[in-house]
């Protein structure tokens, strides 16, 4: 039977997952955890001279016993230049520091595999027995507590974890020539599964709350739980074990990731093409680390993979495309804390006069159409028409008062009076004027001046932008001389890797790339010599331009904002002069003029202007909170209101933040109940049924009572 199996390791810089493993009928993978265990720890030279020192710390039994027989299939993993342990080992030899995460999930492989060969040799590698599983656990936390205290490990913080790592496993033997025996080995949330016709599967549990917290892990710090469960599957199927990196662990359904693996088996037309295809795919995942093992049992060529897969390929494309096209519309629809309609009713009950104050302000700066729903402008209009009318009276009765004044005056002083030059308008307030003017153009230009540097900020972010492409670029082709040398075939690996000074210099140089892109947005993160003036040296001192140049724009721009400041305050200055000589002047003529002058005078001008518009704002908004009181149910039209306008009352009431989804949600709520919705919430319970299957099957039966048959498969 032709070999199918493989696996794969996409990293990142961290690289704090480790190679996975196939051993005989066992595969496994391991994720050091970076969030708890990104504590970095400076190990001493002594113990990372060579492989030989690397393993006295983590696997000293293997130096006691390497000799022993039943040790021998141990050997290809451990002995030699290129063997699965110098592998996963050789970036511990190679970095002086080192993370906490990093380390665990080698030394856990490495233990996990020592394990399994001494069980082997000593006839006790049976899953089902409860004593293996429980001497795995020991052996391995034994192994992960040796190493805190032989490399003097300690951590400060609370929250970050010693040699933290999640951890899964798959046993599998044929017990028939159509079913086969699966054993599934977990700590944490890198997971198992099982891809036949009926799809892909889980055979793990995630250890975590409902919180997406992990509750179970092995680290150095306390026992840690290897959950096991038993399986009987009918073959053909594909075995995978996986790291969190090559699935969403926040995506509840799983089904991106099987339509994508299937899209990816399908293309291909070879296990190496399909591993390449893999790689392709995951290594644009810059966020994590990325593990699987693929083992294909049952098959005899990659085409019969194919043929047996091509049936739920062409359902799980009609699916994923439903999915893509139903599923962000849903999220948003069935968010249990949006709560939009009672959050803005509340809102509003708590506000609702300042909110409508401010509506009517709005109003009056001319949002009349586009703001305002047809009963707030029909209350507004009303309300305004009897305050007009209140304020009409009250300028003819102030009129006719002007006039008896402006009567009693001519007869006191006497009707020449009334036309001295100096209570005309005219060269009074022409000084004034002028320096008004200036003022006004000096402002316009600071503004102008302030305004321009929006277009320099745009600059500044295309420059930073246009460095990180270089950062990245230079990343890229770095991994492309790297990745050949950890995945290249076995006969072609012993030229390249041969050179372990190449390795290590394409490691050195991607950290400092790294660390330049993190400089390039923390000035704060303190560089070394060697990305100060090591190979890339050119892209630090470009980077040290840019916070030049940033340093140089924030200086000129609050140079700027401090002169138009001042023009600001001349302008308001030379404002009030104009403002208070023409106040002077029309109260002389309230006072000085004839009668028949005063009747001229336009009083709509004097009566409504700006004193007047804020007490004809507030007469209105007090209006429209009395109709509020009596018919709350006008926020419902208000609301619906919000789904075709451009701005609306919730504009007032929320941070701009949340306006996009508030309109989202009005636009989508009523299309979210159509049966095209309805069809995809009940077919995607159904997939979300199917992958969960196998670990809602019932226990393993007492002996004698034969196998519970469930979907094609039992649980043993």
């Amino acid at each position: 039977m032709k070999d199918l199996s493989f696996v794969f390791h996409v990293s990142t810089p961290n690289n704090e997952d480790v190679e996975p493993l196939l051993y005989k009928n066992w595969l496994a993978a391991a994720d050091g955890m970076g969030g708890s265990g990104c504590m970095r720890h400076r190990v001493e030279e002594k113990y990372r001279a060579s492989l030989q020192a690397v393993l006295g710390c983590v696997l000293p039994e293997y130096e006691k016993s390497a000799s022993h027989p039943d040790l021998a299939p141990l050997l290809p993993y451990a002995e030699g230049e290129n063997c699965y342990f110098a592998r996963i080992f050789a970036p511990l030899i190679k970095d002086e520091v080192n993370t906490s995460a990093r380390w665990a999930s080698r030394i856990v492989m490495a233990r996990f595999l020592y394990c399994l060969v001494a069980a082997e040799g000593a006839g006790k590698c049976d899953p089902d027995d409860p004593q293996f599983i429980e001497e795995t656990e020991k052996f391995i936390s034994r192994g992960l507590e040796r190493a805190k205290s032989v490399l003097h490990l300690s951590v400060d913080n609370p929250s970050m974890t010693l040699l933290p790592t999640t951890f899964a496993a798959l046993r599998y033997l044929p017990v028939s020539e159509e079913e086969c025996a699966v054993h599934a080995l977990w700590a944490g949330d890198s997971r198992c599964y099982v891809l036949d016709a009926q799809g892909l599967r889980k055979l793990s549990a995630d250890d975590e709350d409902e919180s997406k917290l992990l509750t179970n892990s092995f680290n150095a710090e306390g026992p840690a739980r290897l959950n096991c469960r038993a399986y009987r599957l009918k073959m053909p199927f594909v075995l995978l074990c996986a790291s969190d990196g090559f699935f969403d662990a926040y995506d509840k359904t799983g089904l991106p990731v099987e339509a994508k693996l299937l899209g990816d088996i399908l293309g291909a037309t070879s296990a190496q093409q399909l591993k390449e295809a893999l790689v392709a795919r995951y290594n644009n995942n810059l966020s994590d680390d990325t593990s699987v093992a693929f083992v294909p049992v049952g098959f005899d060529s990659y085409e019969e993979i194919r043929s047996l897969l091509s049936a739920r390929r062409k359902q799980m494309d009609e699916l994923y495309a439903l999915h893509r096209e139903c599923a962000p519309v849903l999220a948003l629809i069935d968010k249990p804390e949006f709560r939009v309609t009672a959050t803005i009713c509340d809102r509003f009950q708590m506000k609702f006069a300042d909110i409508i104050r401010a509506l009517t302000q709005a109003y009056y700066q001319g949002k009349k159409e586009s703001l305002l729903t047809s009963w707030w402008r029909e209350v507004i209009a009303q309300s305004e028409t009897e305050c007009r009318q209140e304020f009409s009276e009250r300028a003819r009765e102030r009129r006719e008062q002007l006039k008896k004044e402006a009567a009693e005056e001519i007869e006191k002083r006497g009707y020449a009076a009334c036309f001295r030059r100096k209570i005309l308008p005219g060269g009074w307030i022409t000084d004034h004027v002028e320096a008004l003017r200036t003022a006004t153009e000096a402002l316009a230009k600071a503004e102008a001046k302030l305004a321009s540097f929006s277009s320099c900020r745009e600059k500044l972010f295309q420059e930073r932008e246009e460095l990180r492409r270089d950062l990245r670029a230079e990343q890229r082709e770095l991994l492309s001389e790297f990745l050949p040398l950890i995945d290249a075939p076995e006969g072609a690996a012993e030229d390249v890797l041969s050179d372990s000074k190449l390795r290590c210099s394409l490691t050195f140089w991607l950290n400092n790339l790294s660390r330049l892109e993190l400089y390039l947005f923390d000035r704060k993160l303190k560089l070394g010599d060697a990305e100060r003036n090591g190979k890339y040296r050119k892209m630090f001192r470009k980077a040290e331009e840019y916070y030049e140049h940033c340093k140089r724009a924030e200086a000129d721009e609050i140079r700027a904002k401090s002169e138009c400041a001042l023009c600001e305050k001349e302008y308001r200055a030379a404002l009030k002069k104009v403002k208070d000589h023409i106040s002077t002047i029309l109260q002389e003529r309230r006072n000085l003029l004839s009668a028949e002058f005063i009747a001229d005078l336009d009083m709509d001008a004097i009566m409504f202007g700006q004193i007047a518009r804020e007490e004809l704002c507030e007469r209105v908004s007090q209006k429209l909170v009395q109709e509020y009181a009596k018919d709350p149910r006008m926020i419902a039209d208000t609301l619906d209101a919000y789904k075709t306008s451009a701005e609306s009352c919730i504009d007032y009431l929320f941070p701009a933040s949340r306006l996009a989804d508030f309109r989202k949600y009005y636009l989508y709520r009523g299309e979210a109940g159509s049966e095209k919705y309805a069809s995809y919430r009940a077919r995607l319970a159904a997939y979300e049924e199917g992958t969960d299957a196998l670990l809602r099957a019932p226990a393993a039966p007492e002996q004698g009572e034969g196998d519970q048959k469930q979907n094609g498969e039992s649980i043993c």
